[in-house]
């Protein structure tokens, strides 16, 4: 079973709330979230509360990309 860093987890909340969301973040840290192509900025409190909700997935799922 993959373990997960925190920005692995950032990234796959992301996708989850935006799957066409384009960013980049910017010296691995959230607070620093580049949105690219017209994405509507996601705020920080709304990643960090689907890190939170997606939690037990990430104890037992192994996602392969986002």
């Amino acid at each position: 079973m993959k373990v997960y860093t925190y920005l692995d987890k950032v990234y796959h909340a992301i996708l989850r709330i935006n799957s066409d969301a384009k960013y980049s973040i910017l010296g691995e840290d959230i607070n620093n979230i580049q949105w690219n192509h017209g994405t509507t900025p996601i705020s920080i409190s709304d990643i960090e509360a689907k890190v939170a909700e997606m939690e037990s997935e990430f104890d037992t799922t192994d996602y392969n990309g986002a």
